[in-house]
C-alpha cells in the first residue's frame, strides 16, 4: 500500500500541475511534503510501536492513509492536495516503521531475508500493477483516480490483517510498556529532520542552486537553523537517562553502515521515481502512459529478485551485497545523466536497470 502510493503516485505530478494550472515544481510538493513527513516521523512511530505494541500502530496507519488519500480526491487546489499528501505520508510512516518490526518478532535470523523478500514482491506487484493502471488514468481519465485507488487498497489490508491482532507474541510486553517515549525529543527530533530536509530544497525564488543571491538568502539562514536544532537535539540526548536516540548505537560500524546505505537507496531511489516522469513529460514531450512504460521494466524484476537476494543473504550474509547494490544505483543514475536526451526512449528502461537491481537487492536486506 505504502509502495502504490509514492512510486505510482509520482506520475501523477505533471497532470496535477496542468489541472490546477501550477508550475510542476509546485505540484512536486505533494511528493514533497509526504517524504517530509515520512522521513521525520518514523523513527517515533517504531518506538511507539514498541510501547503500545507494533500492529497497533499499522492498523492505525492504514486507516489515516486510506482517509487521507480519499480526502486529497476533492482537493479543490494544490494547496489542499500537498496537506492531504502530507496525511498519507504520517500513514505510511506508521505502517512502513512497524511492517518490518512485525517480520523481525515472528522470523528467526536465518529466515528474515526471505520474510523481507515476501511483503517487497507484493509491493513490486502492487506497483506494476498501479503503474499499468495510473497510466490510463492519467491519460484519458484524472489524477484524482490515481489517489482514490488507495481506498479500496486500505481496506483490503485492513481486512486481511486482522489474524495480526490476535497473536500474543505482536503485543507489547510489560517492559516495553515502561519505557518512555519522550515526547518533547521526539517532536524536537522530527522537526530537526524536516528542516534539514528543506535545507536543501530548492523553494526559493531565481535558479535552482545553491550560490545564487536568491538561494543563499534561502539556503543559510535555513541550514544555520539546522545546525542550532541539531546541536540542541545532541545535547538533549546525551544528558538523558532514557534517551529518545541512543547515539552509543552509532559507534557499532554495521548499525552505522547500513544506516548510511538504507539512507543513500532510498534517497536515490525517490529522487528516480520522482524525476523520471517529469523528465519523460516535461522534459522529452511524451504523454503520462509513456513515463509509466518507461518505469514498469524496472519494477518487474522485484517481482522475482528480491526473493533470490534474501534467500541469499540468509544462507551466506555476504558483506559485499549491500556495496554492490549501492553501486549498481548509483552506475543507473551516471547512465541516466549521460544518454537519457540522446537515446530513443524505448533505452530509457533499460539505463535504469542497474539503479532497479541494486534497488531490490537493498530492499530484501
Amino acid at each position: 500500500m505504502v509502495q502504490l502510493s509514492t512510486i505510482p503516485m509520482a506520475l501523477s505530478v505533471p497532470s496535477m500541475a496542468e489541472d490546477f494550472g501550477v508550475d510542476v515544481s509546485q505540484a512536486a510538493w505533494t511528493i514533497i511534503a509526504r517524504m517530509i513527513v515520512i522521513g521525520s516521523t518514523v523513527f517515533f512511530f517504531a518506538r511507539r510501536g514498541s510501547k503500545v505494541g507494533h500492529v497497533k500502530v499499522y492498523f492505525i496507519g492504514v486507516i489515516i492513509m486510506a482517509l487521507a488519500s480519499l480526502l486529497a480526491v476533492t482537493s479543490a487546489n494544490i494547496n489542499q492536495a500537498i496537506v492531504w499528501s502530507g496525511s498519507v505520508g504520517l500513514g505510511a510512516s506508521m505502517i512502513s516503521s512497524n511492517s518490518n518490526p512485525i517480520l523481525a518478532i515472528v522470523f528467526g535470523d536465518k529466515e528474515r531475508g526471505r520474510a523481507y523478500s515476501i511483503p517487497i514482491i507484493a509491493a513490486r506487484i502492487g506497483t506494476l500493477l498501479g503503474m499499468a493502471l495510473f497510466g490510463v488514468f492519467l491519460q484519458f481519465f484524472s489524477w484524482r483516480l490515481v489517489f482514490l485507488t488507495s481506498v479500496p487498497v486500505g481496506m483490503f489490508a485492513l481486512w486481511m490483517a486482522r489474524p495480526l491482532l490476535q497473536y500474543e507474541l505482536l503485543k507489547a510486553t510489560d517492559a516495553a510498556k515502561k519505557v518512555v517515549l519522550g515526547s518533547p525529543s521526539a517532536l524536537l527530533m522530527m522537526a530537526t529532520l524536516a528542516v534539514f530536509i528543506l535545507s536543501g530544497l530548492h523553494v526559493h525564488e531565481g535558479d535552482e542552486s545553491f550560490v545564487s543571491a536568491e538561494a543563499l538568502e534561502y539556503h543559510l539562514p535555513v541550514h544555520a537553523l539546522f545546525l542550532v536544532m541539531a546541536t540542541a537535539f545532541i545535547i538533549v540526548q546525551r544528558r538523558s537517562v532514557q534517551p529518545f536516540l541512543n547515539f552509543g548505537n552509532f559507534k557499532k560500524s554495521q548499525f552505522s553502515m547500513a544506516l548510511f546505505s538504507d539512507h543513500t537507496f532510498h534517497m536515490s531511489m525517490m529522487a528516480v521515481v520522482t524525476l523520471v516522469p517529469i523528465l519523460v513529460e516535461n522534459g522529452l514531450g511524451y504523454d503520462p502512459i509513456v513515463a509509466s512504460w518507461v518505469l514498469i521494466p524496472g519494477q518487474f524484476l522485484g517481482i522475482f529478485l528480491p526473493l533470490i537476494a534474501g534467500y541469499y543473504f540468509d544462507k551466506s550474509n555476504p558483506r559485499w551485497i549491500r556495496p554492490a547494490g549501492l553501486l549498481a544505483i548509483a552506475s543507473g543514475f551516471v547512465l541516466l545523466a549521460l544518454f537519457s536526451t540522446s537515446v530513443p526512449i524505448w533505452v530509457l528502461p533499460i539505463l535504469l536497470i542497474p539503479a532497479f537491481i541494486g534497488t531490490h537487492v537493498q530492499r530484501a536486506q
